[in-house]
Parts: structure tokens; sequence; C-alpha cells
């Protein structure tokens, strides 16, 4: 027992000593004093940061500097220590007032740490910037998850000591492993509800759904449980959900009523949250005064050609064939796979393909050749709307020239010079307006 007992407390020594040696800290990150932090003057004249406490100053004020120079180029960097970051999410928080006359901008900046030491100013990268000024405090939340999984350096910049002062205070690195929710967005819409769905990121995660009248603003803390009612920041937020599930759908809403929506994934017996969340809103239709033709169906339409929104009703040419495809579609060489019954909305959609998965024939780029293959439908549009668009996703994989498409009305083409070379899923809206009253 006794050998056991040194053991341990040799290899706790050790752990905690690897991260002093190397100046690393663990999130979370919260700055309680100047240890670690550097600063780097260029063409400085006059000020310099004051490093202590929970925050940062550079400017004008006693104990901060000493008052401004005359020099507009100076630029003074503070820089944090070496700060490990999660796998999934991190977020820089702090509260600043950017005071003084205009002048002087105020930037964020990261950089790896591949060294141990504090890197050139050259090696960072703006991750945000500013040039007004902010005479309240005003918190501030920085997504910085572009940079998940590594060793970094954050750093203050003021550019320019002729004018403004940067007040920095309760400075804090906070990150968290647990994935974020994928896929949300509204998937379906009434006169009178909005629904939303989302692809699960793991096993064993419970999800808080949050619903307001304007752009969220609400942060769960971690540790408190929330029950669905509970109010969930400004805006006439409120919790609409706190279990298991894939979808929600909130009910009595008003005509044209908009409703923003925040999602996170949450640890159901810890209640940690997942940091970012993610977004999507929705309006209303109306119940007569709104034409809306849903393609995959999801509002119950049927009056598109064929009578069935989902299969038949796309008309194809040239002995190619539209088919439902699979989200995770790729090209390989010279082709594309068919695919599963998904698509970007979770429902259905075309792509175009040759028969039994072959190969196709390229032959020079000429788009109305042996490829070129069409699909369309009927609609008509009532003429008392004052405007009308069409909207749909779109991504486009194949040789150099063939990943191309175009959208016709009428035999019009309706997008300048066509759309191309897309491998990501992308939102195409077209304005319609003018073939109102049109079929």
């Amino acid at each position: 027992m006794k050998k056991f007992y040194i053991v341990l407390i040799g290899l706790l020594f050790g752990l905690r000593v690897g991260f002093e040696a190397f100046g690393q800290t663990p999130l979370p990150y919260t700055k309680a004093d100047a240890t670690n932090w550097a600063e780097v003057q260029i063409d400085v004249e006059k000020t310099a940061w004051d490093l202590t406490g929970n925050g940062l100053y550079v400017g004008t004020k006693g104990g901060g500097g000493g008052g401004n120079s005359g020099n507009m180029y100076a630029q003074n960097w503070a820089i944090s220590p070496a700060i490990q970051l999660k796998d999934v999410s991190n977020f820089l928080e702090y509260s600043d007032i950017r005071a003084g006359s205009t002048g002087s901008s105020f930037a964020v900046l990261i950089a790896q740490d591949n060294s141990g030491s504090a890197p050139a100013p050259s090696s960072f990268v703006t991750v945000k910037q500013w040039t007004s000024l902010q005479t309240i405090e005003t918190s501030q939340r920085i997504n910085i998850s572009s940079w998940s999984g590594q060793l970094v350096r954050l750093a203050f910049v003021r550019t320019n000591e002729v004018a403004g002062s940067w007040d920095v205070n309760n400075i804090k690195v906070v990150g968290s492993d647990l994935p974020e929710v994928e896929n949300f967005k509204v998937s379906d819409i009434t006169n009178s509800s909005i629904g939303v769905s989302w692809t699960e990121p793991g096993s064993n995660m419970e999800y808080l759904l949050v619903g307001a009248n304007g752009e969220i603003d609400f942060i769960p803390q971690d540790g408190v449980a929330l029950a669905v009612g509970d109010p969930a920041g400004s805006n006439g937020g409120s919790v609409l959900m706190s279990s298991t599930g894939v979808s929600f759908t909130e009910s009595l809403l008003n005509e044209f009523q908009t409703r923003f929506y925040k999602i996170w994934s949450y640890d159901p017996i810890t209640h940690e949250y997942a940091l970012a969340g993610q977004t999507a809103n929705g309006t209303t239709i109306g119940a007569s005064t709104v034409f809306y033709e849903d393609f995959e169906g999801t509002n119950g339409i049927t009056n598109i050609t064929d009578g069935n929104p989902d299969t038949g009703d796309w008309l194809s040419s040239n002995g190619y064939t539209w088919s439902i495809e699979s989200e995770n579609i790729y090209w390989s060489d010279n082709w594309l796979l068919n695919g599963m019954a998904t698509s970007f909305r979770g429902s259905r959609s075309a792509h175009i393909v040759q028969f039994g998965n072959t190969e196709p024939i390229y032959n020079g780029g000429n788009h109305s050749g042996v490829l070129w293959s069409d699909f369309s439908t009927s609609v008509s549009i009532p003429s008392k709307y004052k405007s009308a668009e069409l909207k749909f996703y779109w991504k486009a994989g194949g040789q150099a020239g063939y990943d191309y498409g175009d959208v016709y009305i009428n035999g019009t083409p309706m997008t300048a010079g066509g759309l191309t070379g897309q491998t990501k899923w992308k939102e195409e809206v077209i304005d319609i307006t003018d073939y109102l009253g049109q079929n």
C-alpha cells in the first residue's frame, strides 16, 4: 500500500509540472493576473498595456501607460498564455470599453503555439476587428471554434496610440467537447405552426430548444436544468423543449409570425451544454392570402403534374434519369453514385446520373451534348400577389465544364452564367415576380 501511494503522488506531481513547464493552460481559462501574458510594442512611443487583474488596459487612464503619443502607426500587443482548446467548441468571452477619440483600431487575433513561446506578431490572424468607439461596457463572445483542438495564443491589439483607449475586463476562454446538433432547420410551415428538425450528433444526448420573437441572446449555464416554459433571454424567449427527439413543432402561432429558434445538445446527467448552439428562423404563411407551392409535398399541396409532389411529377429527357439522391453524394474520377432517399431538407430531391451507375461520356465541354438532360413541372402563379420567388438547394459535381446546370422558366434562363462548380449544398433564390398570372 505504501509503495502504491508514493507512485500515485509522483504521477500527479509530474502531470502538474508538465503543464507549468510548457506554459499550457487547460480550459476553462479565467484571467486573474498577468501570469504568462506578454507585451509586444511596435513603433510605440508612450503607451503600454496594463496586464494586471482579470483584464487589460491601454490608453490614457492613470496606471495604463501614462498617456498617448503622436504615433498613429503604433501597435500595442497583449499576448495570452498558451491555451489548449477543446476539440469541438471554443469561445473567448470578455467585456470592454473603447473610448477616447476615433482613429484607432482594436483587434482580437489568434495563432498556434508550436514552440512553447509567444509567436511573432506576423504569425497571428485576425478573428475580429473594430474601428468604432464603444463608450458603454459591452459583453463580447467570440467564436474561436475554427481552432478547436489546437494549442493557441490570443492577442489583443490596439493600433494608433493617438486616439482610442481599450479597457478589457473579465477575460475568459471556455470550451466543450460535446458535439453540436447537425442540420438544424425549419422543415415545415403552415399558417399557424412552424416545425424544426435536426440530426442527432451522438447517442445519449438530449436537446434544449428555445424560441423567441427576435434574435436569441440566451446562453444556458452548465449544471442548470431547464424546463419547458422557463424564460430564456430577451425578445420573449422561452424553453420549448428539453428532452430527446429529432423534431419539434411550435403551434398556436399567428399568420405571418416570425419566430427564431436555437438548439443545444446537452448531457442529461451533468446538464453540460454544447457551447455554440445552432439557429434557425421561419415565418408562418397566410391561410388564404399566400401562394406557397412545395415540390417536396411537406405541406400536403398536390396540384403539381401527376398530383404527387414526391414522385412522378418531374419529367426527364434524353435518356437520363432524375432519381433520389444521397446527402453524401460524391464523385470519384468521372462518375456520380446513386444514393438513398435523403436530401438537404431530409426528404426528397433529384440528381441526374446515367442509368446503372455507369461512367458518363464526356465530350469536351459541350453542355448541349450527350450529357444534357432536364426535368420540368408546371405551376400557375396567381396574379393577385405582389411578388413571387423560386427557392431550392443545389450542388453539382463532375469534371470541369460538366458540373453545370441552369433554371429555365418558359424557355428563358433565370441564372446568369448558370449554376456551376458547387460541391456543398447552397440555397438559391430566384425572383419570378415577372411571371405573376402566368403558367
